[in-house]
């Protein structure tokens, strides 16, 4: 008889720290003062703070990638790649 298969476990949600504080610390290590967090879209993309297509809540880990959303600290997702010197 065959075992059947099973759903694999869900992943818990990633937070950064520091919200309280006021100073964001990614999983990655990086800080404001190191690579940085940039405002992007939902998929990581960087996007200028004054533009009225930033919801003003998503920004992105200029070092791993990590999108997430700047009032809660919660990871949102993550990009293929680093945001390096506001390419996207």
């Amino acid at each position: 008889m065959a075992t059947p298969a099973t759903d694999p476990p869900a992943q818990a949600p990633e937070y950064i720290s520091g919200i309280v504080e006021g100073w964001w610390v990614c999983l990655c290590g990086n800080e404001p003062h190191f690579d940085g967090f940039t405002p992007s879209d939902q998929h990581g993309n960087p996007i200028d703070p004054g533009s009225p297509a930033w919801d003003q809540q998503t920004n992105v880990c200029r070092s791993c990638g990590r999108i997430l959303n700047q009032d809660t600290g919660l990871v949102i997702g993550r990009r293929s790649s680093p945001v390096n010197d506001g390419q996207a």
